[in-house]
């Protein structure tokens, strides 16, 4: 094969094939000055350098110094002290949009305890916390009893309980629905409740009630609600005022599909175990 043959095949000019390095007699010594120079001059660039080689009469040009500059590896060195340096820690606040859930069935004033009023105070305190700390977040609220309805935070104080089932596909349909207009780093529902899912709004928009709860057709259509969510990468964070064993199999289900958090409380220390959630999910600390 000849020359011009594999030059064209490699990409090469002919030309580099035949090129030979050639060096001066003083590279050496040249090269010894260099590193001299630099060493005593610590912070001089190879533009300076050259200024002092021609000044100790070296008949030299700053391209030829920068070349053995560069060969041999020399770089002006950064000269840091601790004054130099500032470390700002922050937050990183994440926006988040926020719909409760709230539970207003009858069962929520039943067994002689009235655990509606905490909760609406809870709501309140969380909607004060956004508004003052978080302005760029937003928060809805969506009652769920035999349907559900979004109702304006601002008349929240004069929400009263009833009708008597409690319809949690409807309210995670109608949450779903809000959170899906918003565009925020995180979306998520919290839902609280003390009952057992016992209401579904039909396609023909009848209600199909089952007073004693977890109705299999009602906790099925219920948990392929939840389903939904999850591939909205919406999180549902429960908030549990009862304990009744298979009550608490039903939230697991719930937070497992979620991948959510769900908190077995009592009107006492609700308030505390919501806030204290909101406030870890909102705030990432970056060192």
């Amino acid at each position: 094969m000849s020359e011009r043959h594999a030059c064209h095949l490699v990409g090469q000019w002919r030309t580099t094939q035949r090129y030979q390095l050639t060096q001066c007699a003083d590279e050496d010594q040249l090269t010894q000055s260099i590193l001299a120079l630099a060493s005593q001059y610590g912070r001089f660039g190879y533009r300076r350098i050259t200024a002092l080689l021609q000044a100790s009469g070296w008949r030299v040009g700053k391209d030829r110094v920068q070349r053995i500059w560069r060969r041999e590896g020399l770089k002006v060195p950064i000269n840091l002290e601790y004054k130099d340096l500032h470390v700002h820690q922050c937050d990183y606040q994440s926006s988040c949009a926020t719909v409760v859930m709230l539970d207003c069935s009858h069962s929520m004033i039943l067994y002689g305890e009235d655990r509606f009023t905490p909760a609406k105070r809870v709501a309140m305190a969380l909607s004060h916390l956004i508004r003052t700390q978080f302005p760029g977040d937003t928060l809805h609220l969506v009652l769920f009893h035999d349907s559900a309805e979004e109702v304006p935070l601002n008349e929240l104080a004069r929400v009263q309980v009833g009708p008597f089932y409690t319809n949690t596909r409807e309210g995670l349909r109608m949450a779903q629905r809000i959170l899906l207009r918003q565009r925020k780093d995180m979306r998520q529902i919290i839902m609280i409740t003390d009952g057992k899912p016992s209401a579904l709004t039909l396609e023909d928009g009848r209600i199909y009630k089952n007073a004693f709860g977890l109705d299999p057709f009602v906790v099925s259509e219920t948990l392929q609600e939840v389903n939904k969510c999850k591939r909205a990468n919406i999180m549902i964070n429960t908030f549990m005022l009862a304990t009744d064993y298979s009550l608490v199999n039903f939230v697991q289900k719930i937070t497992q599909m979620c991948r959510g958090k769900a908190y077995f409380t009592t009107p006492q220390n609700l308030g505390q175990y919501l806030l204290m959630d909101f406030m870890q999910r909102k705030t990432r600390h970056i060192h």
